[in-house]
C-alpha cells in the first residue's frame, strides 16, 4: 500500500505569501485595527496575545510567534471576534 495524501493541508502557512495565499489569509489585510474583535473576545484578557494583537503580528510577518504562542490555546473558536468585526461585516 502507498502513503496516504492528507485531503486537507495540516501544515498551515510557513511564509506570508502562503498565509495570504487563502482567502482566510487574505481576510488579515482587511483588519481595520479597531480593537472591536479584542473587546469582544471572552478570553482576551488572559491571552498573551489578544486578537488585535495577533492580526498585528501576522501583517507583520510574525507567524512563527503566532503559533508558537498559547493565545491559540486559549482561543474557544467562538468566533465572537469575526461576528463583531466592522471590516468583514462590510
Amino acid at each position: 500500500m502507498g502513503a496516504v495524501t492528507p485531503a486537507v493541508d495540516v501544515s498551515g502557512p510557513t511564509s506570508l505569501g502562503d498565509l495570504f495565499q487563502s482567502v482566510e489569509g487574505r481576510k488579515v489585510l482587511t483588519c481595520i485595527q479597531c480593537g472591536v474583535c479584542a473587546g469582544t473576545c471572552p478570553y482576551g484578557d488572559v491571552m498573551d496575545h489578544p486578537p488585535r494583537r495577533i492580526i498585528a503580528m501576522l501583517r507583520s510577518g510574525m507567524l512563527e510567534k503566532v503559533f508558537s504562542s498559547e493565545s491559540r490555546l486559549a482561543c474557544v473558536a467562538c468566533y465572537a471576534c469575526m461576528a463583531k468585526c466592522r471590516a468583514a461585516s462590510g
